[in-house]
């Protein structure tokens, strides 16, 4: 997991949904995605929420390698 950080540290992922209105296209581009990627990657948040318990991101990109304060 550490190469994938140093790798993609300068990545910004960002919900799709949440910007675009073409539901159709979104779509298309998550049949790209094989179920293996789909399976290593839902891993990896499981593996983080198991080592890292309550543990919260600030969605922003600028802010999303802190942890969100949660009052």
């Amino acid at each position: 997991m550490i190469v994938h950080m140093l790798l993609h540290r300068e990545v910004h992922p960002i919900i799709a949904e949440f910007v675009l209105d073409d539901v159709d296209v979104i779509e298309m581009r998550k049949l790209k995605i094989n179920e293996q990627m789909w399976d290593y990657v839902y891993k990896l948040g499981i593996g983080y929420t198991e080592k890292y318990p309550n543990t919260y991101r600030d969605g922003r990109p600028t802010y999303s390698i802190n942890p969100a304060i949660i009052k």
